[in-house]
């Protein structure tokens, strides 16, 4: 298998961070998530077609792209809103201040 290269619109480093992986590998795992992501976008994360078809996305980079476009989902709708309610005060175990 060959190594696919994903170009991100935003900030790399945020591929650091196991909270966003886990993000991405329980969204990846979801397999209406990806055909709806499929459906929406027009790609092919879902795999579907013919071999030669498949061969052909492989080969001119539509697997990365679309890869791509699955991760910045993934970071604007799950990754960043987890994020903010991580930090928002009342996601705590301490008691509201008066």
């Amino acid at each position: 298998m060959k190594k696919l290269r994903i170009k991100l619109k935003h900030d790399p480093t945020v591929l650091l961070d196991p909270l966003f992986n886990e993000c991405i590998k329980e969204a990846a795992g979801m397999p209406d998530l990806v055909k709806e992501f499929d459906r929406l976008n027009g790609t092919n994360l879902s795999r579907k077609g013919s071999p030669l078809d498949l061969m052909i996305d492989d080969s001119t980079g539509r697997m990365s792209s679309d890869l791509g476009k699955f991760v910045e989902f993934v970071r604007e709708f799950v990754y960043e809103p987890l994020k903010k309610i991580e930090t928002d005060e009342w996601w705590t175990d301490e008691e509201p201040k008066k």
